[in-house]
């Protein structure tokens, strides 16, 4: 996990779409992969659909599963960065991963929100 390649990261979401459940808690490397894909995203370079498609599908999958990673996953993704992939007029796949991330996002984002608010309130 430590060299990052398209086909490393490609591999990884086979897996996860082979019908093969993923357990991101017990996976010793995910903060490593959190600290590569993170700055990725958000970085001020689009890059390549080669690496960012299949780094988003992988967030998406840590997010999704409600993972003990996934609340610094919802924090330190910038949507922003994700709405310049959107722009990207001749890569649909990438698009589409980037609206896919951001719909997961607003959703997983609501509902920590409303957490924090219920958990206020009940002070």
């Amino acid at each position: 996990f430590f060299s990052y390649t398209p086909d490393l990261l490609r591999s990884i979401y086979q897996i996860m779409t082979n019908q093969h459940p993923v357990n991101w808690d017990k996976i010793d490397y995910v903060q490593n992969i959190l600290d590569k894909l993170i700055p990725l995203i958000n970085g001020p370079v689009c890059l390549h659909s080669s690496i960012i498609c299949p780094s988003i599908m992988i967030l998406h999958s840590i997010i999704a599963s409600r993972s003990y990673h996934t609340e610094r996953a919802l924090q330190e993704l910038q949507v922003k960065s994700l709405f310049e992939y959107c722009g990207k007029l001749y890569d649909t796949e990438t698009q589409y991963y980037a609206l896919s991330l951001i719909n997961l996002l607003m959703s997983k984002g609501d509902q920590s929100m409303r957490s924090v608010s219920f958990a206020c309130a009940a002070d």
